[in-house]
């Protein structure tokens, strides 16, 4: 296999998925797959607690059949930061002055980040460039080439997760240059407002408020189980008393949850975005009953989901994604997609 494929790994909270993909005339073909669920946590916020269990986990995801042994993996956390700026054409090759300009950007010394940028395309900017700049602390990136590597893998690439999400919503063809269209990633833990602007990354926002966060009040306010309340959150007719279930998740929505996404996008008016004409919706907990409904009443606009799937063929031999679990695949196939799709 050519050594531009890789393995895409994404390693959540308490699940690891590791994707390995191939070319086809059309899209992409799932050569291996790997799900793993895992009790207890051993990263936390983008942070490694427990080296020796998450090396582990990892060598039960990703075993000898695997044809090769690199990956792409994503971080996230208070320690990764992704923005967008506009910096003097003359900077560009010069890291000392694009450092300077990053530290207004950065929260720790840019000395102690690790910082890379992708340049977008021209649009008469006066000898000015916008640029996405990624940057993450060293330590991090350190920690988990560590881990890495402590698990017989070679690193092909680190980047921040949101840019992975990006990606896959480039491969999709989603983008259009005339809206500003939203991506809001729900997964088990946080959520991620990305902003998409003349078809290209505008503005992130992490939210600490995902899955995990509705079905503990699914939880406390029924008092049920998790497992139970897991099902009942995604089907609230599965439970005895439906209403009871949807009327939990509309004050999730419509007064905790919609709130913390408003905030994200007003700080993005703040620095002159405006309002999406187009919501797509992603990650494991994208499909909370109620969600779509919320943000298309809040806002006004079509709200769809965003399927990793619609371009790559999942054959028998792979296995089989449940359909509640097919939108949490965006990450770990936008890594598997690094350095074959742009």
């Amino acid at each position: 296999m050519s050594e531009k494929y890789h393995i895409g790994l994404d390693i959540g909270t308490n699940a690891i998925k590791a994707v390995l993909l191939s070319a086809t005339k059309t899209g992409f073909v799932v050569d291996k797959l790997r799900n793993k669920t895992f009790d207890g946590v051993v990263t936390e916020n983008g942070v490694i607690n427990d080296y020796g269990e998450l090396v582990n986990r990892i060598l039960d995801t990703i075993d000898d059949s695997f044809p090769v042994r690199s990956v792409a993996v994503a971080l996230k956390g208070p320690s990764v930061i992704v923005r967008k700026m506009l910096v003097n054409n003359d900077s560009l090759g010069d890291l000392k002055e694009f450092r300077w300009i990053a530290d207004q950007y950065v929260y720790v010394e840019p000395e102690e980040m690790c910082m890379d940028f992708e340049a977008l395309p021209s649009q008469d900017l006066y000898n000015h460039t916008s640029i996405v700049m990624t940057a993450a602390k060293k330590d991090t990136i350190t920690d988990f080439v560590s881990v890495l590597e402590s698990a017989k893998l070679q690193p092909y690439a680190i980047e921040a997760k949101a840019m992975s999400i990006v990606r896959l919503f480039r491969a999709l063809k989603k983008t259009n240059s005339l809206e500003t269209q939203l991506i809001l990633h729900v997964g088990h833990i946080g959520s991620f407002v990305i902003l998409i602007k003349n078809g290209f990354f505008d503005f992130c926002r992490e939210v600490s408020r995902g899955g995990k966060y509705f079905t503990d009040l699914v939880k406390h306010d029924l008092d049920v189980d998790s497992e139970t309340a897991e099902k009942i959150k995604i089907n609230p007719d599965e439970y005895s008393n439906p209403d009871k279930v949807r009327n939990t998740l509309d004050r999730i929505f419509s007064i905790e949850y919609i709130q913390e996404i408003d905030y994200a996008l007003k700080f993005y008016q703040l620095r002159g975005g405006s309002l999406p004409h187009h919501i797509y919706l992603s990650g494991g907990a994208c499909q909370t009953f109620g969600l779509e409904k919320a943000l298309h009443d809040k806002y006004g606009v079509p709200v769809e989901y965003l399927d990793p799937w619609d371009f790559i063929v999942m054959p028998e031999s792979a296995g089989r994604i449940k359909p509640t679990e097919k939108y949490s695949y965006s990450v770990v196939l936008g890594l598997a997609l690094h350095g074959l799709v742009y």
